[in-house]
């Protein structure tokens, strides 16, 4: 009877210990990276507008290198921070992903150029929406760390 007792009490003691423990799958909220993609957004949309307005040789890639590098500049900055805050392993994801379209859409617009056009509407529009998605997926998510902080 003493040892179920005890057994009992043990059990009991350990889901107590184990429920106590706070385990974390996911990072905690980060400002800087919800302030950065935010930035971000808002430059490339500032690019993609002014791409629809430009006609040649203002729309052309190389009078846009500035943008480009300086916005990889930024995604990486934003690479380097989540990687040094421990299980942020999906935000690095999508930051990932922002970096590969990025580069991805530098090298059509590098395309375009080689025609000696602007890119096309269309393929504003498409870019826009894309970058648009993961702007908002990576923000959602920061937001949700941020409410299961609170």
């Amino acid at each position: 009877m003493y040892q179920t007792l005890v057994r009992a009490s043990s059990l009991f003691s350990l889901f107590i210990l184990i429920s106590a423990c706070n385990v974390r799958w996911v990072s905690e909220y980060d400002a800087q990276i919800d302030q950065g993609i935010t930035q971000l957004h808002r430059e490339m949309e500032t690019f993609l507008t002014a791409l629809e307005q430009q006609q040649v040789p203002e729309c052309l890639s190389t009078e846009h290198g500035l943008f480009y590098q300086q916005s990889l500049v930024d995604v990486r900055a934003l690479k380097v921070r989540a990687k040094a805050i421990p299980n942020n392993d999906i935000t690095l994801q999508q930051l990932n992903l922002l970096e590969e379209n990025l580069s991805l859409m530098l090298t059509l617009h590098q395309t375009q150029d080689r025609s000696n056009s602007c890119m096309a509407p269309g393929m504003i529009t498409f870019n826009r929406s894309n970058f648009e998605s993961i702007f908002i997926a990576i923000l959602k998510f920061e937001l949700a760390k941020k409410r299961q902080v609170k």
